[in-house]
């Protein structure tokens, strides 16, 4: 639990807007004030404070590639943070909206009687202990299953191809993907999925928790279902039919536009926690859509998160072409604008274990390794996959290329790379990585937006050598924007987005633009040699790239 030292007391909070995130190991919590400053913050973390669930970071696993988490825990989670939140004498009654996000993807299902229980809520009694018997099944699909390989590809088929169904929904099929988990469930388990009332995606589900009713999926969310027209804003009819059949849709309910509001806040948030029951639900996105919306990410500008596996994404008002790698989203926050994201396994856990392995000690060891070799490497460019990768689909290992793209090192296991070229390696594995986002959301983006930053966070956002090669690659300034919590922070936003729309008050977009100014930190610009030398290079990479994928 934090409290930041420039909070304001709480007689001169005017109006507060509540942020949750409702991630894969962790819930967290925030209240922004009028001038969208976060004021307090809380969170709960799942394997320590809710132990009875049994979770591993989050999570059950069911070997060889399912994995679950109890729907109760997150019901929990809502209780317990509320309650952290009251230890620090937050103003319930001042908080005028609520939204927030979920780790996308997964889903939730609801039995016959959940209405009846969200709708009936005791306030002295928690939730979890009232709403055990609100779902026909209690362990809910999240985005690390990967076990409908299968359904996937017959998906694909009988809807005309990968690229067909990328055209309609803004992806190809992809095991974690809702319509697939719902086929599983439908094929596998037809009794639970006869008594199943509602399905709902985890944001979705957390909106109905605050709401006291079975919640609409938004847009934004459900477009990473493969089940959403996202041209049309409507369901996919052949997509559902293929998923869950006719019944479907109708588990489905109708989606919504993010920018809704649903209803007031249940009567048990009234009653329990003091909210005022003039406080009003929005519904809640995507964790990747709303960390869009809380780094303040503008039109026609790229956003790189480096992580334990690093995610680029682009927002525009010009759809893009779907294709088989990547998606495409509804906009979470601005109604005309699409986000493109691609996301990469091999993040943060794989630089870090290639630098252990070949040089060892930290960051600074690596900036020494790069200022011994030039941008462009000598013309060595390499492949390194200590995880299977998704974007595009490679198996684990490492591929080196010279100069004269002859492949001069090689294997399956990257266990057994060879310190021999160890700076060659370090500097391919950075430039690689760098040059694979380049090349994908570039697809998307074009060439036409060198005008604006790119925005980098997470943990490599605060190296000066990667943002280097980042400004290089990009050919633009490269801006760290550190935003704890940008989830839920974007959440929060949304939440307010919501009441400014609604009151025509000034545009909410140039609100946040000039917040920005105080989450930079590091701005890098780049190196007209270097970004020619990253120009040219980038077509070899993808000629590159094809040829590890054929081999």
């Amino acid at each position: 639990i934090s409290l930041p030292p420039d909070t304001i007391f709480n007689q001169h909070l005017m109006a507060l807007y509540l942020g949750v995130d409702c991630g894969t190991q962790s819930m967290k919590g925030v209240l922004l004030d009028e001038r969208f400053h976060c004021v307090y913050t809380a969170d709960v973390h799942y394997e320590s404070e809710l132990p009875h669930y049994r979770t591993t970071s989050g999570y059950h696993h069911t070997p060889p590639q399912t994995f679950t988490c109890p729907s109760l825990l997150w019901v929990e989670a809502v209780d317990v943070l509320l309650n952290k939140l009251t230890k620090l004498s937050v103003p319930f009654s001042k908080i005028v909206s609520i939204s927030g996000s979920a780790q996308q993807h997964g889903s939730v299902f609801w039995s016959s009687e959940a209405s009846g229980l969200l709708e009936n809520l005791d306030p002295n009694r928690d939730l979890a202990v009232q709403l055990d018997k609100a779902f026909s099944r209690g362990a809910s699909p999240i985005w690390m299953d990967s076990s409908t390989t299968t359904i996937c590809r017959d998906f694909e088929k009988n809807i005309g191809g990968p690229n067909e169904l990328a055209k309609r929904t803004g992806s190809a099929a992809h095991e974690r993907f809702t319509a697939h988990q719902i086929a599983k469930i439908f094929t596998d388990e037809p009794e639970i999925y006869k008594k199943t009332d509602r399905i709902s995606l985890i944001s979705s589900f957390l909106t109905s928790i605050f709401l006291g009713k079975l919640a609409p999926i938004e847009y934004g969310d459900g477009s990473g279902m493969n089940l959403l027209d996202i041209n049309r804003k409507e369901w996919d009819h052949e997509a559902i039919s293929l998923a869950g059949g006719k019944d479907l849709e109708q588990k489905l309910g109708k989606a919504v536009s993010s920018f809704s509001i649903l209803g007031k806040v249940s009567h048990y948030f009234v009653d329990k926690f003091a909210f005022s029951s003039e406080c009003v639900v929005v519904p809640f996105t995507g964790d990747n859509l709303s960390s869009a919306v809380g780094l303040c990410l503008e039109q026609d500008q790229t956003a790189l998160s480096l992580g334990s596996s690093d995610t680029v994404f682009f927002r525009s008002r010009i759809a893009p072409s779907p294709s088989d790698i990547g998606h495409v989203f509804c906009d979470s926050l601005l109604e005309d604008c699409w986000i493109s994201l691609f996301c990469y396994k091999n993040g943060s856990l794989t630089r870090e274990y290639l630098r252990e392995k070949l040089i060892g000690g930290d960051w600074g060891e690596v900036k020494q390794s790069l200022e011994r070799t030039p941008a462009g490497n000598n013309g060595y460019i390499g492949f390194y996959y200590k995880f299977a990768e998704i974007t595009p689909p490679l198996p684990e290992g490492y591929h080196l290329f010279d100069k004269d793209d002859t492949l001069v090192e090689s294997n399956e296991n990257i266990d057994s790379i060879s310190k021999e070229r160890k700076d060659v390696h370090i500097r391919a594995l950075i430039e690689g990585q760098i040059l694979s986002m380049a090349l994908h959301i570039g697809k998307k983006a074009g060439n036409d937006k060198e005008k604006t930053n790119v925005l980098v966070t997470g943990g490599g956002s605060k190296n000066r050598e990667l943002m280097q090669i980042i400004a290089n690659v990009f050919g633009r300034t490269a801006e760290a924007r550190e935003v704890p919590h940008s989830s839920a922070i974007g959440g929060g936003y949304r939440a307010a987005y919501a009441i400014q729309k609604k009151e025509a008050r000034v545009d909410f977009v140039t609100i946040l633009g000039k917040e920005t100014a105080n989450k930079q930190s590091l701005k890098v610009e780049p190196n007209d040699d270097a970004r020619l030398t990253y120009t040219k290079m980038i077509t070899r990479f993808e000629h590159l790239q094809k040829r590890v994928m054929c081999e």
